[in-house]
């Protein structure tokens, strides 16, 4: 039931931190005034740095991203504190820094956003925002790794930090391929949030054990999970509880939970021939058949399955089902349904018609076991001169039947001299 994870599979995380960054401009001091009384001595910027913050600001409520990004600069380069300043005016950078890179970023400059990004977590390494839009922007390059690191970043050390991040950290994790860091996040996530699990979490956990081939870790959530959707996406999660069954040879639960599946939802075929496939496994026949004869009334049977319905009637001594079933597969070359009809034809008695399905193939003269029953029906026909020819052909071959053939040919001959010396 489970997907490649690819990039486009998590595109659904991608508006989300989107919205996350609309948030964040929202609430980024440049979109004070500079009079606003929130930007006091109290707030540790200076005002050359809150005057550019507003101006940046007042420009990306205008949407002019590129404008912004010019003063913003200008304002680096003009101001870059020397060596022993630079512990004073670090903070106030990274706020510089983290503007530039967010207005980098909404631009669709990702490489820029993670240059200015990265100098902004630098020199304030508890710069949240800086940290999520960071992840954002290395996500877009697919520097999933980056990503996850920094997602993490925005999450650790915050009480109030959104579950989002730890999400974020554990989805790019799980796109970089290093499965057992995804896992060890989505388990932090799903431990510091215990009231506020959603379902998606427990879709991309699940995903990630898989990943790392701890199948049977992922039981008790794919359970969960195939319980609580409707729709595709339930029949999604329902295919992949019973697949991990067979998988990991639980075939009791594999058994009952196709049981259930087939009487809680009797018209959804998959079912039924899932069913059929785990009886089967199990050696029931008699159940197995009766699972694929109830798909076929829902949806015409393949041409393997209704060879496999005929093997069945055919195993459970009901040729008058079997037989049918295979003329309708017969061709020319499959000598193995040709056989099988022979058999069920021979058991109803139909020995003509077995004949005759025989003798039309072309293939028989070369298949020692179409031979053999060529000359045995010969024989039932009491064409014992034929018959007698058949044997000899056969014991001049060498395998198991050379002897029996041999005898064949003798007791054959014999019948047809007295049937002979009886028409004359």
């Amino acid at each position: 039931m489970s997907k490649p994870l690819t990039k486009q599979s998590h595109a659904a995380f991608i508006p989300a931190v989107v919205k996350l960054l609309s948030v964040l401009l929202l609430t980024s001091a440049f979109l004070l005034a500079p009079g606003s009384p929130a930007l006091t001595a109290g707030d540790g910027l200076p005002a050359p740095v809150r005057a550019v913050l507003a101006k940046a600001g007042a420009m990306m409520n205008e949407d002019r991203y590129t404008d912004a990004i010019d003063i913003l600069n200008a304002f680096i380069a003009r101001t870059a504190a020397p060596e022993k300043e630079a512990r004073h005016a670090a903070a106030h950078h990274a706020e510089i820094l983290y503007t530039l890179g967010t207005c980098y970023l909404l631009t669709g400059d990702c490489r820029q956003a993670v240059k200015a990004l990265e100098d902004a977590v630098k020199r304030d390494p508890g710069h949240r925002s800086a940290w999520a839009n960071l992840g954002k922007a290395a996500y877009d390059l697919d520097d999933y790794h980056r990503a996850a690191t920094a997602f993490d970043q925005a999450f650790s050390g915050d009480p109030d930090a959104s579950p989002d991040y730890l999400y974020y950290s554990g989805v790019a994790f799980l796109l970089a391929g290093d499965h057992d860091s995804a896992i060890n996040q989505f388990e932090r996530l799903l431990a510091s949030f215990p009231g506020r699990i959603e379902n998606t979490w427990l879709e991309q956990y699940v995903h990630a054990l898989l990943a790392a081939g701890r199948s049977r870790q992922a039981l008790p959530q794919i359970r969960h999970l195939a319980g609580a959707f409707t729709g595709d996406k339930q029949l999604q999660w329902q295919e992949m509880l019973l697949h991990l069954y067979l998988q990991l040879e639980m075939l009791a639960e594999a058994r009952d939970y196709a049981c259930l599946l087939t009487e809680s939802a009797p018209t959804q075929v998959k079912w039924w021939k899932a069913r059929a496939h785990i009886h089967l496994q199990d050696g029931a026949y008699q159940p197995a058949l009766a699972a694929l004869v109830i798909s076929s009334y829902l949806e015409p049977l393949s041409e393997q399955e209704t060879k496999i319905v005929a093997d069945l009637f055919l195993q459970l001594g009901i040729p008058s089902q079997a037989a049918p079933r295979y003329r309708r597969l017969l061709k020319d070359d499959d000598r193995q349904v040709l056989l099988n009809l022979v058999v069920a034809l021979r058991q109803l008695d139909r020995n003509e018609q077995a004949l005759e399905e025989i003798e039309a193939c072309t293939a028989q003269s070369e298949d020692p076991r179409l031979l053999a029953h060529r000359a045995d029906l010969l024989y039932e026909l009491q064409r014992y001169e034929e018959a007698a020819l058949l044997y000899r052909r056969l014991a001049e071959r060498d395998g198991k039947q050379h002897a029996q053939a041999a005898r064949m040919a003798e007791y054959a001959t014999l019948l047809s001299e007295q049937q002979t010396s009886k028409s004359h």
